[in-house]
């Protein structure tokens, strides 16, 4: 149990570093609005999410998903967006 609860610990405080953290990014090499920088720092802090969120699963032998509204439009609207990829 002290792992899940480390894992917990884990993705709390990596969504806080997430929406504290990356507002803050930035260098004064870039001047675009979707800074290179930003997208790295995001992608790595949800690779450390996803990897605990995972541990957990493991840890207590289920993987649960919850069902919400937006279970059919997220795949619709994923599935449109590669299609217009297709096209281009």
């Amino acid at each position: 149990m002290r792992l899940y609860n480390f894992c917990n610990k884990v993705i709390e405080y990596s969504f806080y570093l997430l929406f504290f953290l990356v507002p803050l990014a930035f260098t004064s090499d870039t001047s675009e609005l979707f800074e290179f920088n930003k997208l790295w720092l995001t992608f790595g802090i949800t690779i450390v999410i996803s990897l605990a969120w995972i541990t957990k699963m493991i840890i207590r032998k289920e993987a649960r998903i919850q069902r919400t509204p937006l279970d059919i439009p997220s795949p619709c609207f994923c599935f449109r967006r590669l299609s217009v990829a297709s096209f281009l």
